[in-house]
């Protein structure tokens, strides 16, 4: 009987470290921010091109080493990266939807790591989540059928 309780314990001990492990809150305003920074540092040199825009993005990207919770400002800033590059491809501009399927892979194994909803994360910056969140799935069927065009 007490080898079964000290069992039972050991395995409430295991349950309990490993949601806890993974139960911290997730701050999204720290992410809005994040985004706005990269937003203020990098939307003008998306005007031309995307070149200097991704360059700049992983600039922001590479600061963050410094920062608390690095994944989520790393999400904040490839998510912002992603979607200035998929506007900028709606617009025209040479090479944002190469841009934008550089910065998907990045900001999504983060997302999944963290366990965010697409919806939670498209909140964190104001628009259309219904055509994002489609766009975000249809360049990852393409993404996944080789065929990124």
């Amino acid at each position: 009987m007490r080898i079964l309780l000290n069992r039972k314990a050991a395995i409430l001990g295991l349950l309990f470290f490993s949601f806890s492990a993974h139960s911290e809150p997730i701050d999204f305003s720290l992410m809005t921010r994040v985004e706005v920074q990269t937003r203020d540092a990098c939307q003008t040199q998306i005007d031309e091109d995307t070149v200097g825009f991704k360059k700049c993005v992983l600039e922001q990207a590479s600061n963050i080493k410094k920062m608390p919770n690095k994944k989520i400002s790393k999400l904040g800033v490839y998510y912002y990266g992603w979607l200035a590059s998929i506007v900028a491809s709606k617009n025209g501009i040479q090479t944002s939807e190469e841009t934008a399927f550089y910065f998907l892979p990045k900001f999504r194994s983060i997302q999944k790591e963290l366990k965010i909803s697409d919806l939670d994360l498209c909140h964190t910056i104001p628009g259309d989540c219904v055509s994002r969140n489609a766009r975000m799935i249809q360049m990852e069927n393409r993404g996944k059928a080789g065929s990124p065009k």
